[in-house]
Protein backbone atom coordinates (compact mmCIF):
# COMPACT_ATOMS: atom_id res chain seq x y z
CA UNK A 1 0.00 0.00 0.00
CA UNK A 2 0.85 3.48 -0.79
CA UNK A 3 0.60 4.37 2.70
CA UNK A 4 2.50 1.71 4.32
CA UNK A 5 5.58 2.60 1.43
CA UNK A 6 5.87 6.77 2.03
CA UNK A 7 5.71 6.18 6.16
CA UNK A 8 8.65 4.07 5.45
CA UNK A 9 10.12 6.21 3.68
CA UNK A 10 9.60 9.00 6.55
CA UNK A 11 11.25 6.69 8.54
CA UNK A 12 13.89 5.87 6.35
CA UNK A 13 14.89 9.70 5.56
CA UNK A 14 14.21 11.03 8.45
CA UNK A 15 15.05 8.82 11.57
CA UNK A 16 18.69 8.72 12.01
CA UNK A 17 20.03 7.61 15.83
CA UNK A 18 21.41 10.54 17.22
CA UNK A 19 24.41 8.61 19.54
CA UNK A 20 26.90 11.32 19.87
CA UNK A 21 28.20 15.05 18.90
CA UNK A 22 26.38 16.65 21.89
CA UNK A 23 28.02 20.26 21.48
CA UNK A 24 28.13 22.74 24.56
CA UNK A 25 25.48 25.72 23.44
CA UNK A 26 27.05 28.80 22.92
CA UNK A 27 25.73 31.61 24.68
CA UNK A 28 24.69 34.28 23.17
CA UNK A 29 -2.80 41.35 14.12
CA UNK A 30 -3.94 38.88 12.03
CA UNK A 31 -3.11 34.93 12.92
CA UNK A 32 -1.51 35.10 9.55
CA UNK A 33 0.69 38.57 9.93
CA UNK A 34 1.78 37.01 13.75
CA UNK A 35 3.10 33.89 12.02
CA UNK A 36 5.33 35.79 9.70
CA UNK A 37 8.81 36.90 10.93
CA UNK A 38 9.19 35.63 14.49
CA UNK A 39 11.07 38.38 16.75
CA UNK A 40 13.55 37.27 19.67
CA UNK A 41 16.05 39.93 20.95
CA UNK A 42 19.36 37.26 20.60
CA UNK A 43 19.84 33.75 19.83
CA UNK A 44 21.09 31.64 22.41
CA UNK A 45 22.98 29.42 20.61
CA UNK A 46 24.02 27.77 17.23
CA UNK A 47 24.04 24.03 15.75
CA UNK A 48 24.16 22.76 13.03
CA UNK A 49 21.02 21.61 11.63
CA UNK A 50 21.28 18.48 9.47
CA UNK A 51 18.45 18.94 6.65
CA UNK A 52 20.15 16.45 3.99
CA UNK A 53 17.42 13.73 4.45
CA UNK A 54 14.20 15.84 4.68
CA UNK A 55 15.24 17.80 1.27
CA UNK A 56 15.71 14.49 -0.10
CA UNK A 57 12.65 13.27 0.46
CA UNK A 58 10.83 16.46 -0.75
CA UNK A 59 12.88 17.00 -4.04
CA UNK A 60 12.16 13.21 -4.64
CA UNK A 61 8.44 13.41 -4.22
CA UNK A 62 7.45 17.28 -4.60
CA UNK A 63 10.26 18.00 -6.92
CA UNK A 64 11.11 21.54 -4.60
CA UNK A 65 14.92 21.27 -5.01
CA UNK A 66 16.66 22.74 -1.45
CA UNK A 67 14.02 23.49 0.28
CA UNK A 68 15.43 24.29 3.13
CA UNK A 69 18.71 26.09 2.14
CA UNK A 70 20.85 23.62 2.52
CA UNK A 71 22.08 20.29 3.52
CA UNK A 72 23.75 21.15 6.56
CA UNK A 73 23.22 24.63 8.07
CA UNK A 74 24.67 26.10 10.89
CA UNK A 75 21.44 27.78 12.64
CA UNK A 76 20.64 29.95 15.27
CA UNK A 77 18.66 29.23 17.93
CA UNK A 78 16.16 31.13 19.65
CA UNK A 79 14.77 30.53 23.21
CA UNK A 80 10.86 29.80 22.97
CA UNK A 81 10.40 30.74 26.60
CA UNK A 82 10.99 34.62 25.37
CA UNK A 83 8.39 36.38 23.62
CA UNK A 84 7.69 35.97 19.90
CA UNK A 85 6.83 39.11 18.34
CA UNK A 86 6.32 40.32 21.51
CA UNK A 87 3.62 37.68 22.75
CA UNK A 88 4.10 33.94 24.36
CA UNK A 89 4.27 31.45 21.85
CA UNK A 90 0.90 29.96 21.20
CA UNK A 91 -0.53 26.84 19.92
CA UNK A 92 -3.10 29.17 17.54
CA UNK A 93 -0.50 32.04 16.67
CA UNK A 94 2.73 29.87 15.89
CA UNK A 95 1.90 26.21 15.67
CA UNK A 96 3.15 25.66 19.14
CA UNK A 97 3.06 26.08 23.29
CA UNK A 98 4.57 25.40 26.43
CA UNK A 99 2.46 24.77 28.70
CA UNK A 100 2.54 23.59 32.45
CA UNK A 101 0.96 20.27 33.43
CA UNK A 102 1.47 18.16 36.56
CA UNK A 103 0.10 14.98 35.94
CA UNK A 104 -0.98 13.22 38.99
CA UNK A 105 -1.47 9.70 39.75
CA UNK A 106 1.23 8.27 37.50
CA UNK A 107 4.29 7.00 38.60
CA UNK A 108 5.47 4.88 35.80
CA UNK A 109 5.47 6.70 32.68
CA UNK A 110 6.68 3.45 30.38
CA UNK A 111 3.02 1.83 31.29
CA UNK A 112 1.36 2.16 28.70
CA UNK A 113 -1.97 1.21 30.97
CA UNK A 114 -1.17 4.07 33.24
CA UNK A 115 -0.86 6.30 30.59
CA UNK A 116 -4.11 5.42 28.87
CA UNK A 117 -6.22 5.49 32.11
CA UNK A 118 -4.31 8.35 34.32
CA UNK A 119 -2.49 10.34 31.21
CA UNK A 120 -4.83 10.52 28.48
CA UNK A 121 -7.93 11.75 30.57
CA UNK A 122 -5.48 14.89 31.92
CA UNK A 123 -4.27 15.39 28.11
CA UNK A 124 -7.41 15.45 26.65
CA UNK A 125 -8.53 18.33 29.44
CA UNK A 126 -5.43 20.11 28.70
CA UNK A 127 -5.94 19.97 24.82
CA UNK A 128 -9.82 21.14 25.15
CA UNK A 129 -8.19 24.32 27.32
CA UNK A 130 -6.33 25.41 24.58
CA UNK A 131 -8.17 24.23 21.62
CA UNK A 132 -12.29 25.30 21.26
CA UNK A 133 -14.89 23.49 19.47
CA UNK A 134 -13.02 19.84 19.93
CA UNK A 135 -15.31 17.27 19.40
CA UNK A 136 -13.23 13.99 19.58
CA UNK A 137 -9.88 13.27 20.03
CA UNK A 138 -8.03 10.36 19.31
CA UNK A 139 -4.56 9.32 21.09
CA UNK A 140 -2.17 7.43 19.01
CA UNK A 141 1.64 6.53 18.22
CA UNK A 142 2.91 6.91 21.53
CA UNK A 143 6.84 7.09 21.64
CA UNK A 144 9.66 6.52 24.24
CA UNK A 145 12.81 8.45 23.26
CA UNK A 146 16.27 8.26 25.04
CA UNK A 147 19.59 8.65 24.29
CA UNK A 148 20.77 5.29 23.44
CA UNK A 149 17.41 3.89 23.95
CA UNK A 150 17.05 0.95 22.05
CA UNK A 151 14.39 0.66 18.78
CA UNK A 152 11.28 -0.80 19.47
CA UNK A 153 7.67 -0.60 18.63
CA UNK A 154 7.01 2.28 20.84
CA UNK A 155 10.67 3.51 21.41
CA UNK A 156 13.56 4.95 19.74
CA UNK A 157 16.82 6.83 19.97
CA UNK A 158 16.98 10.15 19.75
CA UNK A 159 17.95 12.03 15.96
CA UNK A 160 19.33 15.37 14.37
CA UNK A 161 17.47 14.57 11.85
CA UNK A 162 15.33 17.16 10.54
CA UNK A 163 11.39 15.70 10.64
CA UNK A 164 7.72 15.65 10.61
CA UNK A 165 5.95 13.14 12.27
CA UNK A 166 3.88 12.23 9.62
CA UNK A 167 3.28 13.69 5.49
CA UNK A 168 -0.49 13.81 5.40
CA UNK A 169 -0.68 15.45 1.91
CA UNK A 170 1.20 11.96 0.81
CA UNK A 171 -2.09 9.87 2.23
CA UNK A 172 -5.68 8.71 0.29
CA UNK A 173 -7.67 9.23 2.84
CA UNK A 174 -8.30 5.00 3.87
CA UNK A 175 -4.77 5.03 4.24
CA UNK A 176 -5.03 7.94 7.08
CA UNK A 177 -7.74 5.92 7.97
CA UNK A 178 -5.73 2.88 9.10
CA UNK A 179 -2.42 5.12 9.54
CA UNK A 180 -4.58 6.66 12.88
CA UNK A 181 -6.82 3.10 13.87
CA UNK A 182 -3.42 1.36 13.59
CA UNK A 183 -1.58 2.82 16.46
CA UNK A 184 -4.39 4.63 18.37
CA UNK A 185 -4.35 4.28 22.36
CA UNK A 186 -8.04 5.88 22.83
CA UNK A 187 -10.59 4.26 24.42
CA UNK A 188 -13.04 4.37 21.64
CA UNK A 189 -14.10 1.58 19.53
CA UNK A 190 -15.16 3.04 16.19
CA UNK A 191 -11.92 5.03 15.84
CA UNK A 192 -11.99 4.14 12.09
CA UNK A 193 -15.40 5.77 11.53
CA UNK A 194 -14.79 8.76 13.78
CA UNK A 195 -11.79 9.46 11.57
CA UNK A 196 -13.25 8.90 7.98
CA UNK A 197 -16.34 10.68 9.01
CA UNK A 198 -14.13 13.73 9.67
CA UNK A 199 -12.06 13.31 6.51
CA UNK A 200 -15.11 12.67 4.49
CA UNK A 201 -16.76 16.24 5.98
CA UNK A 202 -15.74 19.88 5.86
CA UNK A 203 -14.94 19.74 9.38
CA UNK A 204 -11.51 21.29 10.99
CA UNK A 205 -9.31 18.91 12.35
CA UNK A 206 -5.64 18.80 13.04
CA UNK A 207 -2.67 16.31 14.49
CA UNK A 208 -0.92 17.94 17.27
CA UNK A 209 2.19 16.44 18.54
CA UNK A 210 2.75 16.25 22.66
CA UNK A 211 5.75 16.14 24.07
CA UNK A 212 7.16 15.91 27.40
CA UNK A 213 9.90 15.26 29.76
CA UNK A 214 9.64 12.09 31.82
CA UNK A 215 13.15 12.47 33.86
CA UNK A 216 12.48 13.91 37.52
CA UNK A 217 15.08 16.50 37.09
CA UNK A 218 14.97 19.46 33.48
CA UNK A 219 16.73 18.89 30.41
CA UNK A 220 19.86 19.41 30.34
CA UNK A 221 20.76 17.74 27.17
CA UNK A 222 19.43 16.99 23.56
CA UNK A 223 16.43 19.44 24.00
CA UNK A 224 13.51 19.34 21.41
CA UNK A 225 14.35 21.80 18.62
CA UNK A 226 11.14 23.31 17.06
CA UNK A 227 11.52 24.74 13.21
CA UNK A 228 8.63 27.83 12.78
CA UNK A 229 8.34 27.93 8.98
CA UNK A 230 7.61 30.94 7.39
CA UNK A 231 6.48 30.88 3.85
CA UNK A 232 7.21 33.51 0.58
CA UNK A 233 3.68 33.51 0.12
CA UNK A 234 0.37 34.70 2.44
CA UNK A 235 -2.16 31.43 2.88
CA UNK A 236 0.63 28.79 1.59
CA UNK A 237 1.96 26.13 3.34
CA UNK A 238 4.01 22.60 3.20
CA UNK A 239 4.56 20.77 0.95
CA UNK A 240 3.57 23.38 -2.20
CA UNK A 241 4.73 26.62 -0.46
CA UNK A 242 8.37 27.86 -0.57
CA UNK A 243 9.99 28.83 2.78
CA UNK A 244 11.34 32.16 3.45
CA UNK A 245 14.16 30.45 4.80
CA UNK A 246 15.41 34.04 6.29
CA UNK A 247 12.35 34.79 8.14
CA UNK A 248 11.71 30.54 9.39
CA UNK A 249 13.03 30.25 13.02
CA UNK A 250 14.34 27.65 15.31
CA UNK A 251 13.54 27.80 18.57
CA UNK A 252 13.73 25.56 21.86
CA UNK A 253 12.45 25.38 25.59
CA UNK A 254 15.66 25.05 27.42
CA UNK A 255 15.67 23.31 31.03
CA UNK A 256 11.80 21.89 30.24
CA UNK A 257 10.59 20.08 33.23
CA UNK A 258 8.33 17.18 33.87
CA UNK A 259 5.76 19.47 35.11
CA UNK A 260 5.24 20.81 31.14
CA UNK A 261 4.29 19.47 28.26
CA UNK A 262 5.16 21.10 24.92
CA UNK A 263 1.75 21.00 21.87
CA UNK A 264 3.11 21.55 18.80
CA UNK A 265 0.89 21.55 15.41
CA UNK A 266 1.99 18.18 12.66
CA UNK A 267 -0.79 19.25 10.72
CA UNK A 268 -3.78 21.53 10.43
CA UNK A 269 -6.72 21.20 7.97
CA UNK A 270 -7.22 25.20 7.65
CA UNK A 271 -4.68 26.40 5.17
CA UNK A 272 -4.43 29.90 6.94
CA UNK A 273 -3.24 28.25 10.48
CA UNK A 274 0.26 27.52 11.15
CA UNK A 275 1.30 23.57 11.58
CA UNK A 276 3.92 21.57 9.90
CA UNK A 277 6.30 21.98 12.76
CA UNK A 278 9.72 20.29 12.13
CA UNK A 279 11.30 18.92 14.53
CA UNK A 280 14.50 17.44 15.86
CA UNK A 281 16.66 17.01 18.76
CA UNK A 282 19.48 19.63 19.17
CA UNK A 283 23.00 18.79 19.53
CA UNK A 284 23.12 21.15 22.59
CA UNK A 285 24.35 20.84 26.02
CA UNK A 286 23.12 23.25 29.25
CA UNK A 287 26.54 24.17 31.64
CA UNK A 288 26.84 20.69 34.15
CA UNK A 289 24.41 18.94 31.34
CA UNK A 290 27.78 15.98 31.49
CA UNK A 291 27.07 14.97 34.49
CA UNK A 292 22.99 14.75 33.88
CA UNK A 293 20.96 12.18 33.22
CA UNK A 294 20.84 10.70 29.33
CA UNK A 295 17.54 13.13 28.15
CA UNK A 296 13.90 10.28 28.21
CA UNK A 297 10.83 11.74 26.90
CA UNK A 298 7.64 10.48 25.89
CA UNK A 299 5.87 12.15 22.80
CA UNK A 300 2.16 11.27 21.13
CA UNK A 301 -0.14 12.18 18.74
CA UNK A 302 -3.57 13.72 18.99
CA UNK A 303 -5.65 13.42 16.07
CA UNK A 304 -8.41 16.40 17.12
CA UNK A 305 -11.56 16.96 15.18
CA UNK A 306 -13.12 20.32 16.19
CA UNK A 307 -17.37 21.15 15.35
CA UNK A 308 -15.93 24.06 12.68
CA UNK A 309 -15.90 23.70 8.69
CA UNK A 310 -13.43 24.97 6.72
CA UNK A 311 -13.89 26.77 4.03
CA UNK A 312 -13.27 25.44 0.57
CA UNK A 313 -10.46 27.77 -0.73
CA UNK A 314 -8.41 27.01 2.74
CA UNK A 315 -9.14 22.99 2.97
CA UNK A 316 -5.81 21.52 2.48
CA UNK A 317 -6.80 18.14 3.00
CA UNK A 318 -9.40 18.45 -0.05
CA UNK A 319 -7.18 20.70 -2.04
CA UNK A 320 -3.63 18.37 -1.60
CA UNK A 321 -4.15 16.54 -4.69
CA UNK A 322 -3.78 18.37 -7.24
CA UNK A 323 -1.32 20.69 -5.46
CA UNK A 324 -1.89 24.17 -4.88
CA UNK A 325 0.22 25.25 -7.38
CA UNK A 326 1.09 26.59 -10.72
CA UNK A 327 1.05 24.45 -13.71
CA UNK A 328 4.75 25.13 -14.17
CA UNK A 329 5.67 24.98 -10.35
CA UNK A 330 6.15 21.89 -8.62
CA UNK A 331 3.66 18.69 -8.28
CA UNK A 332 3.35 15.40 -6.91
CA UNK A 333 5.20 12.65 -8.24
CA UNK A 334 3.49 9.84 -9.56
CA UNK A 335 3.02 6.64 -7.23
CA UNK A 336 5.45 4.48 -9.42
CA UNK A 337 8.64 7.16 -9.34
CA UNK A 338 7.90 7.04 -5.32
CA UNK A 339 8.05 3.52 -4.73
CA UNK A 340 10.78 3.15 -7.38
CA UNK A 341 12.97 6.07 -5.28
CA UNK A 342 11.90 4.73 -1.70
CA UNK A 343 13.27 1.28 -2.69
CA UNK A 344 16.73 2.66 -3.25
CA UNK A 345 16.64 5.28 -0.34
CA UNK A 346 15.99 1.58 1.94
CA UNK A 347 19.03 -0.16 0.63
CA UNK A 348 20.67 2.95 2.39
CA UNK A 349 19.12 4.21 5.10
CA UNK A 350 18.15 2.07 8.22
CA UNK A 351 14.38 2.30 8.66
CA UNK A 352 11.38 1.78 11.23
CA UNK A 353 7.66 1.45 9.98
CA UNK A 354 6.43 4.85 11.25
CA UNK A 355 8.65 5.71 13.93
CA UNK A 356 10.72 9.08 13.56
CA UNK A 357 12.72 10.31 16.37
CA UNK A 358 13.02 13.37 18.56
Amino acid sequence: MRACVLLLVAASLLCHSYTDGLSQALPTTTAEEDRLVCVAEEPIARVMIEYSAAADYIEAVYDHKDYFGGGQLEEDIYNGREDINGQEADLHRNGFELTEMKVSGLDNWTDIEQIRSKYLPQLENKLREKIDGIEHIIFWHPMYRGEGMDRSSNSAPLASSVHLDADIAAFELEELVELVTERSISPQENTSVIVRDALLSKNRFMIVNAWRNINDEPIMRAPLGLFLPNYTEPNQTYPWARLDVISSRWYTFPFMSSEEVLMFKQYDRRLDNPSDIWHCALRLMEEGGEEANPRKSLDLRAFCILNEEVPERLDRWRLRDPPLVAPHQSTKKSRPFVRSFLSNVKRILPFVRGKNSD
